[in-house]
């Protein structure tokens, strides 16, 4: 075994958790997929030379389900103190997401 020293700046964990029971709300796979779709497309289109390395994950369950969106968890390897949360995010939401990453 051999520990990896692998570490994006930026990492952003996106919820595709589907809950079997229907009467909750849950971010559901097609939903976080449409936002992880959209991050892509507008990280690649705001990259630059000072871009931060930016990873994009998908997970389970982040404890913050709404029938309007999904969740996410922005975390930055450079400052521990950098973390944001989100819930209801639409893919129509990423543009401004993406622009406070850049901050970072």
């Amino acid at each position: 075994m051999h520990e990896l020293k692998l570490k994006p700046q930026i990492q952003i964990w996106v919820c595709v958790n589907e809950r079997s029971h229907a009467e909750l709300p849950s971010c559901q796979r097609e939903r976080g997929e449409s936002v992880i779709h959209e991050l892509h497309k507008q990280i690649a289109r705001n990259r630059n030379e000072k871009s931060p390395e930016i990873w994009i994950n998908r997970s389970l369950c982040q404890g913050s389900c709404t029938q309007s969106g999904v969740s996410i968890v922005i975390e930055s390897s450079s400052n521990a103190s950098i973390s944001r949360r989100y819930n209801g995010v639409n893919p129509g939401d990423v543009a401004t997401i993406v622009a406070e990453i850049q901050k970072i």
